[in-house]
């Protein structure tokens, strides 16, 4: 859990505003002293079942109030024994999920950034490469229509990785992306280049021509690819690129297009 202290910044996809999530006060307070208790004595054993006990069984309430916490939290000391106690309490990914998603694009951008780094826990639990195995089984279990948050999420986390989840579960069973060589040529330059070194001409110029390919893609987990790689590679897009996506037909391209055209 404790990805959870990594201050990673998470931006809304403007899909529309999330409902946010009311705070039992009562909860809150039981959080505040078992958390207390864990600073000054260590002792979590105890500690962890009285809260898990206060909690009456309704354990993704439960998570949501330690995510509330743990976004209020203007102490480095507590927020990491918070975060050890999410840990503690071991919550299954179906129950972050659940717990999760409703809120995944709730303000403020404090909880979204715990809420984000809790998914963190699923789907990059030692901190390594991402893997959206059970987020594809959720996806085909549950659909499109009541998780584009969570796959914004996922394009955000990583373009590439989310492309071939996509794939995987909306590309009629094939598992291939389009233009799989382009795809994996633009992905390794991105690694390569991603905050550390500045793009030479020729090779922003060979990364335009493959998002404009892919930017006409009939697929819009293509054209998803293409807009949430701007996000990230913005100096990689032209005007006209930029353009087109935010007028595309689908909402979640056009929402996560928008989100690239804004200042960082």
């Amino acid at each position: 859990m404790i990805a959870l202290l990594t201050g990673l910044v998470v931006c809304s996809t403007a899909l529309g505003a999330a409902p946010s999530p009311e705070r039992d006060d009562a909860i809150q307070a039981r959080i505040t002293d078992v958390v207390t208790a864990m600073v000054q004595d260590g002792n979590t054993r105890e500690q962890v079942e009285a809260l898990r006990q206060a909690a009456d069984g309704r354990r993704e309430a439960l998570l949501m109030q330690l995510a509330l916490f743990l976004s209020d939290s203007e102490s480095t000391e507590e927020a990491m024994v918070g975060a050890l106690l999410v840990h503690a309490l071991e919550f299954t990914p179906d129950e972050k999920l659940t717990a999760v998603l409703p809120y995944l694009e709730a303000e403020p951008a404090s909880l979204r950034r715990v809420l984000a780094e809790i998914l963190g826990t699923i789907d990059r639990p030692e901190d390594g490469t991402p893997d959206f195995a059970f987020y594809e089984q959720w996806l085909r279990q549950h659909g499109r229509g009541p998780n584009a948050a969570l796959i914004g999420y996922m394009y955000r986390v990583s373009p590439g990785t989310a492309l071939a989840s996509m794939t995987r579960v909306f590309g009629g069973g094939g598992t291939e992306a389009a233009d799989p060589a382009g795809v994996a040529t633009l992905e390794a330059r991105v690694a390569k280049h991603e905050g550390l070194l500045r793009w030479t001409e020729g090779e922003r110029a060979d990364a335009g021509e493959v998002l404009d390919r892919l930017a006409k893609d009939p697929s819009w987990w293509v054209r998803l690819y293409v807009a949430a790689t701007l996000q990230r590679e913005p100096e990689l897009g032209t005007s006209a690129l930029r353009a087109r996506l935010a007028a595309d037909q689908d909402a979640l391209v056009r929402s996560v297009a928008g989100a690239a055209a804004s200042p960082r």
